[in-house]
């Protein structure tokens, strides 16, 4: 779980050094690790994310001007 939570982290931090104002509400971000796929989502409507590496997770999240708080809301436990 702390390796995807790291994920997040350097994902986020990747994508806010960009030099535009584009929101990552509604969109959903892809890495290759190996033969894994690992995703990211924002919903468009709601403070909340979503993505799988083998595991499903989702939960809601703060936003403060640059800074951005994960709460877990939960996740499978398929592997």
């Amino acid at each position: 779980m702390k390796k995807i939570l790291l994920l997040v982290a350097v994902l986020l931090f990747s994508f806010s050094c960009s030099a535009n104002n584009e929101t990552f509400k509604g969109k959903e971000y892809r890495m290759m690790k190996n033969d894994a796929v690992i995703t990211l989502g924002f919903s468009a409507m709601e403070d909340r994310f979503f993505g799988a590496v083998v595991n499903r997770y989702f939960g809601t999240y703060k936003q403060n001007e640059s800074n951005i708080e994960f709460m877990l809301g939960g996740a499978t436990m398929m592997m």
